[in-house]
C-alpha cells in the first residue's frame, strides 16, 4: 500500500511541476508559446530519476519485509511472484514453503530455515546461504552455481540433478542427502560430511580425495 501511495505522489508531483512551469513561463514570456514545450523536455530526466528512486525504495522495502520470515516472504510473493532475486531473508523461517521454480539469485539466506520446503528447479545461484538449514526438502534440478552453502545442513534432502558448479560447500552436512547426477564441478567440498546413505555422483574414494568426511 505504501508503494502505491508513493507512486501516486510521484506522478502527481511531477505533473504539477510540468503544468506550473508551462503556465508560469507562458505568462512570463508572452509570444514564446513553444518555450514551455522545450522546458518540459528538460524535465523528462528528472521524471525518470524520480521513477528510479521509487524503484530503489520499493526494492529496499521488499527486502526488509522479507526479513519478517514466512509472513514477509508470503507478502513478497504476492508482489513479485516467483522472482525473489536479491531478497534478504537472513535467519528467516521458510520451512515447508512451496518454492518450486522460484528464482532467488543473489539472495541472502544466511542462517535461514528451509526445512521440508518443496523447491524443485529453484535457482539459488550466487546466494549467500551459509549455515542455512535445508533438511528433508526437495531441491532436485536446482541451480546453486557459486552459492555459499558453507556449514549448511542439507540432510536427507533431494538434490538429484542439481548444479553446484563452483559452490562453497565446505563443512556442509550431507548425511542421507541425494546428490545423484548432481554437477559438483569446481565445488569446494572440503570437510563436507556424508554417510552410507548419501548418494553422490562419484564413489567414496573420490569423495575422500576431495576432502569430504565419512561418518
Amino acid at each position: 500500500m505504501l508503494q502505491f501511495i508513493y507512486r501516486i505522489f510521484v506522478f502527481t508531483a511531477m505533473l504539477g511541476v510540468v503544468i506550473a512551469a508551462a503556465v508560469g513561463l507562458t505568462a512570463l514570456a508572452p509570444g514564446a508559446a513553444t518555450f514551455p514545450f522545450f522546458f518540459m523536455l528538460l524535465l523528462i530526466p528528472a521524471f525518470v530519476f524520480m521513477l528510479f528512486t521509487y524503484q530503489v525504495i520499493y526494492d529496499d522495502t521488499i527486502r526488509r519485509v522479507a526479513n519478517r520470515g514466512r509472513r514477509g516472504i508470503a507478502e513478497v510473493m504476492r508482489k513479485r511472484g516467483r522472482n525473489l532475486n536479491n531478497v534478504i531473508a537472513k535467519k528467516a523461517n521458510l520451512t515447508r514453503l512451496n518454492l518450486e521454480g522460484f528464482s532467488m539469485q543473489g539472495a541472502n539466506l544466511e542462517g535461514a530455515k528451509l526445512n521440508g520446503s518443496s523447491a524443485a528447479s529453484i535457482d539459488m545461484s550466487r546466494a549467500q546461504a551459509r549455515r542455512s538449514r535445508m533438511n528433508r526438502g526437495i531441491f532436485k534440478n536446482g541451480r546453486f552455481l557459486k552459492s555459499n552453502l558453507r556449514k549448511s545442513r542439507m540432510r536427507y534432502s533431494d538434490f538429484s540433478g542439481a548444479n553446484f558448479t563452483d559452490a562453497d560447500m565446505r563443512e556442509a552436512n550431507l548425511k542421507g542427502a541425494n546428490l545423484s547426477h548432481a554437477n559438483l564441478e569446481g565445488a569446494n567440498l572440503k570437510g563436507a560430511i556424508f554417510n552410507g546413505q548419501t548418494k553422490l555422483p562419484f564413489d567414496r574414494n573420490n569423495a575422500l580425495e576431495r576432502g569430504m568426511v565419512y561418518v
